[in-house]
């Protein structure tokens, strides 16, 4: 409820706040908590305070606003204040605040962004904090350019730089509104310069096309006030965001303004493809799901790592033996548990669960010997076994260096062609549209008790060419069979109820490969009978 004018209240009386307590405030603090500052402030009808910011806990609240639904609170036949009711300065909020006990800032700092090369881009931001998360606001551009009075004219290449770092942390944006105070006039739906929201970031988001949006709707808002034919397309934004790698305010800081990594475990689960083979065929389908803007879920062995993996970690999958290189990456979705091992019902082995969210082909690899180029202490000769740890060093080398690798390789073959990706419709950030896809793969084939089940049904022997390992080869061949299984990986999804039975079939390695090459659906066995046959 907004109040009618309070005529007693002098602009810069003196008296202009004389019921406001503090249990007003608190309850104040506490609605602005659940709206959230665009929301608060909007229907309150305030604008975003430049000076005289009211600290609570590692929180900051726009003072006038926050005392003026306070009254509401405090004397609820009369309601909140209006903003034209009383002066948000040191004579009435201020004052009224810190005789209540509470703290106030002058002034917010306006940060000086810096590139990764530490020179300044000449582009300020402020960055606040409340219960739904962080915000940064970028100021406009403005005054004669050349001269003295110019004012942040790396604007453009701020925005840039800061939804690039936003992204490699993977920060979900959650808001985007045009936030220079004549907009604030404008319904919040009319501030709006991004429709898509929540929008989750990360490395391959196009950061550049995201600003060039961002800008380019920020520039056609028109309204009272706001945007003159001609006049200053670059005006101030503010982007609230949600991060989970971060916890303080001088984090937040150090990481948008200049840079400084916030470092997460980089685990590397070893991939040996001779042990467990995964055909070109199913590695293609699983790159091109992905660069469709879906994550692949598997679980994957650590070796002899029993803990210290947690949920958000990165992965890397790294193949042995030949072709070695990086061909994945993504993020642990669970802790480390033991589970039946994957070759066997008699032994328990460690497991994580991964969504891969980006995979490439063995030949599109990031080679073993460009990443021996940039890092300095893993063994990657030596690295036989899943569950690695990278050092700080080369975690941050290893994630940079595979993500100028997958944004050219995925280009290449994307060709920005949305039809050739198999991608949805997206927005500027080049991620897709609604809720992100995730498709399981392997788990079925994987699951050592439906391979059992299979075996036991129909025997270690091929069902295609009849190969039996252990007849062949002797002792050292004994229960060695690949299981195949007959639907196509893109159909299964959470709610799949495999049978082991209908749904699998052993078949020796390359009758395995012969059911996938060439072919987005698997052949069938009987299909590759007949052209084992001539017929």
């Amino acid at each position: 409820m907004v109040g009618k004018p309070l005529s007693s209240l002098g602009k810069n009386g003196p008296m202009a706040l004389p019921d406001i307590t503090r249990e007003g405030v608190f309850a104040a603090l506490e609605e602005y908590d659940l709206k959230g500052r665009d929301v608060f402030l909007s229907e309150y009808g305030f604008s975003p305070a430049r000076k005289y910011v009211l600290i609570h806990g590692h929180n900051r609240y726009d003072s006038k606003a926050i005392c003026g639904v306070a009254h509401r609170f405090d004397q609820p036949r009369l309601g909140a204040l209006r903003a034209e009711d009383f002066s948000g300065g040191v004579r009435t909020v201020v004052r009224k605040l810190q005789a209540l006990g509470f703290a106030v800032l002058d002034e917010l700092p306006k940060l000086e962004i810096k590139n990764d090369s530490g020179r300044n881009v000449k582009a300020t931001c402020e960055i606040t904090h409340d219960k739904k998360g962080w915000a940064v606001t970028l100021h406009s551009r403005g005054g004669t350019k050349g001269t003295s009075s110019e004012r942040n004219p790396g604007y453009r290449e701020g925005l840039e730089t800061l939804l690039s770092r936003l992204g490699g942390n993977s920060a979900v944006i959650t808001e985007v509104l045009l936030d220079s105070d004549p907009s604030h006039k404008l319904k919040l739906k009319e501030r709006r310069l991004l429709g898509s929201v929540p929008l989750q970031l990360g490395p391959m988001t196009d950061f550049v096309s995201l600003a060039r949006a961002i800008v380019e709707v920020a520039a056609s808002i028109r309204g009272e006030g706001v945007t003159k034919p001609g006049g200053n397309p670059t005006k101030q934004i503010r982007i609230t965001f949600t991060m989970d790698t971060v916890t303080s305010l001088s984090q937040v800081e150090s990481l948008l303004v200049e840079g400084k990594q916030i470092d997460r475990p980089v685990f590397v689960l070893t991939w040996n493809p001779i042990e467990t083979m995964i055909e070109d065929e199913e590695i293609a389908e699983l790159a091109r799901l992905t660069l469709s803007g879906q994550s692949i879920s598997q679980r994957w062995s650590t070796g002899n790592r029993s803990g210290g993996i947690n949920p958000d970690d990165y992965v890397i999958r790294f193949r042995q033996i030949n072709n070695r290189g990086i061909v994945a990456m993504g993020r642990a979705t669970s802790y480390v548990y033991e589970d039946t091992h994957w070759a066997s019902e008699d032994k328990m082995a460690n497991y994580v669960s991964v969504a891969w969210e980006q995979v490439l082909r063995t030949e599109d690899r990031l080679a073993i010997e460009d990443i021996e180029s940039l890092t300095h202490d893993a063994h990657w000769d030596a690295m036989l076994g899943s569950g690695v740890r990278l050092s700080e060093g080369d975690s941050r080398e290893v994630v940079k260096a595979w993500s100028r690798w997958y944004a050219q390789a995925a280009g290449a073959k994307s060709n920005l062609s949305g039809e050739e990706a198999g991608a949805n419709s997206t927005s500027p950030g080049g991620v897709s549209e609604g809720a992100v896809t995730t498709v399981v793969v392997n788990r079925y084939e994987r699951s050592a008790t439906a391979r059992r089940q299979c075996i036991d049904h129909y025997g270690a022997k091929c069902a295609v060419c009849s190969l039996d390992f252990e007849a062949t080869y002797g002792p050292i061949g004994e229960g060695f069979i690949h299981v195949h299984h007959v639907v196509p990986i893109a159909s299964i999804g959470e709610a799949y109820i495999l049978d082991p039975i209908e749904d699998l079939v052993p078949v020796c390695p390359n009758c395995h490969a012969m059911l996938h090459r060439g072919t987005e659906v698997p052949r069938s066995v009987d299909d590759l009978k007949k052209l084992m046959s001539g017929k």
